[in-house]
């Protein structure tokens, strides 16, 4: 008996006093009790160490856990390469992935399949590739921008691509003009060029490197004076010929495409001989002039237009004007 207690064994018996301070863990140590500050309880079941745990599973909140790098972490959410972005469904603050977002390592490209992309803030790149489609504005049109990386190309281009009425040199905002490129690479209306919905006036010169095609428009003289057969190649052309040593031919093009329809050629009697030498004017192949093989100038200082047209025979040339 000692102090109260009386302790009864079978065999040998001895007591160990806890090891360590106290809260400290008791563990086994070569048959001894002992303790640990690196593993302590206070007694109301947490559990502090200052050294590593080891575990086959951790289970619980991890909201305190802190000093965790992304190699830590060995969940993700979606398909292999998909960015990482919060959702809040089912879980609040829920990491998560799509296949419409993500990023190819391959090619170093981010890669939007099937989504949408929307900024409050301007978009910028080195280069820009693909479609752009509208509406631009306000409205239900559905204009189309290609960009190949080279040019921009639009089935409708007016101010709803621009994002803004289209002003003048000063900013002014105008109507009925037509806008045109200038060297800032903007775009701005032109008081030289209008459009009232029904007229196209120019003020000021017209150029036209390709083909034009209007009942009023000026015909192009060609300055060379022709002294031996000629082929008649540009379209709206006068086509000076000079027959005072023979007769002369011209050979009209062939006409294939509805492009062609009516292209006017007009050839001239340069020097007031074709009262004495004809002037000859052939079409191509099998195609007629007004049901013929050729039209004739037989007169002094004459001149023959034809144009182009297209009717049930097919396409040929009408005579439009003989002086």
């Amino acid at each position: 008996m000692a102090g109260g207690w009386a302790f009864v064994g079978t065999g040998s018996s001895s007591t160990t006093i806890p090891g360590g301070n106290d809260t400290n863990i008791q563990f086994n140590n070569n048959g001894s009790f002992s303790g640990s500050t690196l593993l302590i309880t206070d007694g109301s079941g947490s559990l502090s160490a200052s050294v590593n745990i080891s575990a086959s599973a951790f289970y619980g909140d991890g909201s305190n856990l802190t000093g965790l790098t992304a190699s830590a972490v060995n969940v993700a959410d979606g398909p292999e390469q998909a960015i990482q972005f919060r959702v809040d469904t089912p879980v609040s603050g829920e990491i998560s992935g799509s296949s419409y977002f993500m990023f190819m390592t391959a090619s170093n490209t981010v890669q939007l399949d099937g989504a949408s992309l929307s900024s409050s803030l301007n978009v910028s790149a080195s280069a820009f590739y693909g479609e752009l489609h509208g509406p631009f504005s306000a409205g239900t049109d559905d204009t189309v921008l290609v960009f190949d990386g080279t040019k921009v190309a639009t089935d409708e281009i007016d101010s709803r691509v621009w994002g803004a009425t289209l002003v003048d040199a000063s900013g002014t905002p105008v109507d009925s003009q037509i806008g045109v490129w200038t060297d800032a690479n903007t775009m701005e209306g032109d008081s030289k060029l209008t459009w009232d919905g029904s007229i196209f006036d120019v003020t000021g010169a017209l150029a036209v490197s390709g083909t034009a095609k209007a009942s009023n428009f000026i015909q192009k003289v060609d300055s060379t004076e022709h002294t031996v057969n000629f082929s008649i190649t540009n379209a709206n052309q006068v086509y000076l010929v000079n027959c005072t040593g023979s007769v002369i031919t011209g050979t009209l093009p062939s006409l294939t495409t509805d492009s062609q329809v009516g292209e006017t050629y007009t050839v001239k009697d340069l020097h007031g001989s074709g009262s004495t030498n004809d002037i000859a004017i052939e079409p191509a192949g099998s195609q007629k002039i007004d049901g013929g093989t050729a039209a004739l100038i037989q007169t002094s200082y004459g001149a023959i237009t034809l144009a182009a047209i297209s009717s049930s025979v097919g396409y040929n040339w009408g005579i439009v004007s003989v002086t």
